[in-house]
């Protein structure tokens, strides 16, 4: 599977080649954010909203919409139900630096995405490894299970 890890920006005009899986990742200190020029051509674009980054202060991250178990469980649920008809994930939040690259190898890791996760990292050195943690330790739980919180089998 491609991963297209993107700034809000590059986001709004990127043209997927291959159907796509979208993943927005919104702050709430936007007060609007932009649709993507080419929706259509997505096979399903799911967006999450929270505020953690790695330049956040704990104290900032404790109280200010922090990233949490229910919503990488939510981001779990979304990918396993619909990742398998999709040949890329398109993936962004404000920057591209920090949220984004993280939640994108964490699912890579779960899911066998197909890249070098060294080399991602490596890509993206800022990437915020509380989100990383997070999502892999909900993601390898549900995967254990056998079964996502909706239902739906793995």
């Amino acid at each position: 599977m491609d991963i297209h890890i993107l700034s809000l920006w590059e986001a709004v005009h990127f043209k997927p080649t291959k159907p796509a899986y979208g993943i927005r990742i919104n702050s709430t200190y936007l007060r609007r954010v932009p649709e993507l020029e080419h929706e259509k051509l997505f096979r399903c674009i799911h967006t999450y909203t929270f505020n953690y980054t790695a330049l956040d202060t704990p104290e900032q991250r404790a109280t200010d919409s922090p990233f949490s178990e229910s919503i990488a469980q939510l981001m779990i649920n979304d990918f396993v139900a619909e990742w398998m008809s999709c040949d890329a994930l398109v993936i962004h939040c404000l920057s591209g630096k920090n949220r984004s690259p993280a939640a994108a190898i964490a699912l890579n890791e779960l899911f066998g995405l197909g890249q070098d996760t060294a080399a991602l990292q490596a890509q993206y050195p800022r990437f915020d490894l509380d989100v990383y943690n997070i999502l892999k330790t909900v993601g390898e739980r549900t995967l254990r299970s056998g079964t996502t919180q909706t239902g739906k089998t793995i």
